[in-house]
């Protein structure tokens, strides 16, 4: 079993990134190297767009969460109760915070293009346009499985939910199909 250590911050820098909304002895988890990564590509990037997808929240839908933190576990894509129990044996993941990636976007001259769910972004791109009827069989079988593909990718209760965040640097922030 892993064992949480409570400590003082490691940097006093760490102390802004907290929100204030956070409630007494609530958990609060902060990435300084995600934040860093998304400055360095903003500063590498001259023109095109940044497009971040993964499962996370704005920072007021992060504290929401009765200061639980988002630490979470992983086994067989079902979220683990308790993710310090059996270490190994399941992923340890932290949900992205998409207000501490928009500001470090903003902080190095990315603007915000659009926000949806990854279900609202395959929708607007078509992923349920009718395609061509399959011929043959095989054809019948491989069509069968890209519904099936799609359907996970689609459903609103798994990677349906993921977040689609897009940023756009010397090149249109408005009007992108995938967020209309």
């Amino acid at each position: 079993r892993l064992v949480e250590v409570l400590r003082a911050p490691s940097s006093q820098d760490l102390r802004w990134r907290l929100p204030d909304a956070i409630p007494i002895g609530g958990r609060w988890e902060v990435s300084p190297a995600a934040e860093g990564w998304v400055a360095a590509l903003g500063a590498a990037l001259a023109s095109g767009y940044a497009l971040f997808i993964d499962y996370g929240d704005e920072e007021s839908g992060l504290v929401g969460r009765e200061g639980a933190g988002t630490v979470r576990g992983f086994a067989g894509h079902r979220l683990i109760e308790d993710p310090f129990v059996d270490p190994g044996a399941h992923d340890l993941t932290a949900t992205v915070n998409f207000t501490a990636i928009r500001r470090a976007a903003e902080g190095a001259g990315l603007r915000l293009a659009g926000s949806a769910t990854q279900r609202e972004v395959l929708m607007a791109l078509g992923a349920r346009e009718p395609t061509g009827r399959p011929s043959t069989p095989i054809e019948q079988l491989r069509e069968s499985g890209h519904r099936a593909a799609t359907d996970a990718l689609l459903d609103p209760r798994g990677f349906g939910a993921f977040r689609v965040v897009c940023y756009a640097k010397g090149a249109p922030a408005t009007g992108l199909r995938m967020f209309r």
